[in-house]
């Protein structure tokens, strides 16, 4: 407890401070090229949030209970109907990102899990193409499903145990921008494929958020948070392509559907 000559001094009057307050304007002198420059940055922002699409899916046929009854991790059946949503729209494989938590280390955050590979590509290729109109043929297009989303489930893991390379190669891209050195690898042409990124995924992970999205990866590319419940799934999806939102939305709920259909 302070006694009385130890308070503090009461806060002036904002209104008498404001009436003492002057007011400067601080030059500022810009060369030709640079207000061009900021022109054109304006310019190009306002054109990409003006074609930004968003669409949200709330999925209530099913949810993780029933992902995890076809022997799948949630998450990763989540991803791979992601995974067949941007081939069966765009007709080619993306380079996916995956976030992921390094929940391991004691100030991990986040790393990046590639979900792709021989077996995910090949299984995306050939999914649509199966047949399931006999027990076997159904069951042999399960097992494809589920290798698919055991492999994803794979990636995540070695990502999380910190067995990936975007992190490491960001910091040997940074000691090289340090030291004044040559990061040759990414002045390949596969290193600037590899980062165009078409499919860009994030799980929420909690409650009570129904609804995430974030800026889509790249011209083209889609970004989908998402989060899976029990019975249900969220997804909010987001491209610079504004037509092109709703309907890959739209794609998702049927291929849940088409997927709930396969497993029943």
């Amino acid at each position: 407890m302070l006694s009385a000559d130890q308070a503090p001094e009461p806060p002036s009057d904002p209104a008498s401070s404001l009436q003492a307050l002057t007011l400067e304007p601080l030059p500022i002198t810009v060369d030709p090229a640079s207000a061009t420059a900021a022109t054109q940055a304006i310019a190009a922002a306002k054109a990409l949030s003006e074609g930004l699409g968003v669409s949200c899916l709330e999925f209530q046929a099913f949810g993780a209970s029933e992902a995890k009854k076809a022997q799948c991790s949630p998450d990763a059946f989540v991803q791979m109907a992601l995974s067949l949503v941007y081939y069966e729209k765009e007709g080619k494989l993306g380079a996916p990102y995956e976030s992921v938590l390094a929940k391991a280390f004691k100030h991990g955050r986040v790393t990046v899990a590639r979900n792709m590979s021989p077996l995910i590509a090949d299984g995306l290729k050939a999914f649509d193409a199966m047949p399931e109109s006999s027990p076997e043929e159904k069951a042999a297009k399960q097992a494809t499903f589920r290798a698919m989303c055991g492999d994803v489930s794979r990636i995540c893991k070695d990502s999380a145990s910190a067995a990936e390379f975007d992190r490491p190669f960001l910091a040997m891209r940074g000691i090289a921008k340090v030291e004044g050195l040559s990061f040759s690898l990414a002045e390949d042409p596969a290193w600037g494929r590899m980062q165009d990124l078409g499919l860009c995924m994030s799980h929420c992970g909690k409650k009570p958020i129904r609804f995430f999205g974030y800026e889509p990866p790249s011209a083209s590319g889609y970004s989908v948070g998402y989060f899976v419940d029990a019975n249900n799934i969220q997804a909010c999806v987001t491209c610079f392509e504004k037509a092109k939102a709703q309907p890959f939305a739209a794609a998702l709920e049927a291929r849940l559907l088409a997927l709930q259909k396969l497993f029943a």
